[in-house]
């Protein structure tokens, strides 16, 4: 699940540890004032990791660069810092952002990176053709598997940027695993897309984002079969593989594949069935049949009063008040 509806949300949720409340963490005081505990920084660096963020936009954008390194990032990247040209109204594209980042892995400590992507994101100009991307076949497959899409030239375009995203993430793990065979990846989405695969999507359609463990030491089985979660659960998932026995971190949400359920401000979800926070609608998972909707609200109940509570206390009360 994503930490919620738009970006900021997603990337505070990961620096920060904190579930989404409704309270904007990149524009909350505290949040410049003192390092929450459960903030992923101090975390990896306490096992001996620089902790840097990249992002192909501007390290003013909606105040990320200010907050990541209030809360322990060590450097903060945009594209003006690495010279990279401006090629949309966000910034850079993808493939200036990795050359960038790919060209310091050389001289650097071990580092924790999270990598803020911009080009499967309006205003779609990337040369798709020069890319590789036959747009035409992929109107005709967008007309012929979604016959009911509103837009189906508009919807063709957006899945080539997706493709070109892909393409290049892809071809940035695969050189740097070649360079440095010890790397661990995590890939995953900031938030749902917006323009849906038709005009009924499920709910699962609508609000899921990707999950993708890839590394040294990475099997299919790491992780349960039916492993469910969050934003705020990679970080606790990522120390749990690599940090020694008897380490000690702070976090609110369990580990991936830990916890019973996992939700944002409007959903949740288990490993049978997902639901809107407020009300009882719900929906089986692809492939469920026959599960108790009511017992499956149960598991989240206390796991979400329990985040929320201490993530509203952490940003409006801080560690010191009692």
């Amino acid at each position: 699940m994503p930490n919620g509806d738009f970006t900021s949300i997603a990337l505070t949720g990961m620096i920060t540890g904190l579930s989404e409340v409704n309270i904007r963490a990149n524009y909350q005081p505290k949040s410049f004032k003192t390092v929450y505990p459960t903030a992923m920084a101090p975390q990896f660096k306490a096992l001996g990791y620089q902790v840097d963020f990249w992002y192909g936009g501007s390290p003013s954008w909606d105040n990320i660069q200010r907050l990541a390194l209030a809360q322990g990032f060590d450097h903060f990247y945009g594209y003006p810092d690495f010279n990279a040209p401006k090629t949309n109204s966000w910034g850079t594209n993808d493939k200036n952002l990795f050359t960038a980042l790919g060209d310091t892995l050389a001289d650097e400590q071990p580092t924790v990176h999270l990598i803020m992507t911009t080009s499967n994101h309006p205003p779609y100009n990337i040369d798709l053709a020069a890319e590789g991307f036959d747009l035409e076949k992929a109107r005709q497959m967008v007309r012929e598997l979604i016959p009911d899409a509103q837009d189906p030239d508009t919807l063709a375009v957006e899945l080539g940027h997706y493709w070109y995203m892909d393409k290049v993430v892809t071809q940035f793990v695969k050189d740097t695993m070649d360079k440095y065979p010890d790397s661990l990846f995590v890939i995953t989405g900031d938030h749902a897309v917006r323009t849906n695969p038709g005009p009924k999507p499920t709910m699962f359609e609508f609000q899921s984002v990707p999950f993708v463990l890839y590394g040294q030491g990475i099997t299919k089985d790491i992780l349960p079969a039916d492993a469910i979660g969050g934003h705020t659960g990679i970080t606790p998932t990522l120390i749990n593989l690599i940090a020694p026995a008897g380490f000690q971190y702070e976090a609110i949400a369990p580990p991936i594949g830990a916890a019973p359920a996992a939700f944002n401000r409007d959903y949740w979800l288990t490993d049978k069935v997902m639901g809107r926070v407020e009300g009882s609608d719900t929906e089986m998972l692809p492939g469920i049949t026959g599960a108790d909707s009511t017992a499956e609200r149960e598991k989240l109940d206390a796991l979400l009063t329990r985040m929320r509570t201490v993530s509203w206390w952490m940003l409006e009360k801080g560690t010191e008040e009692k």
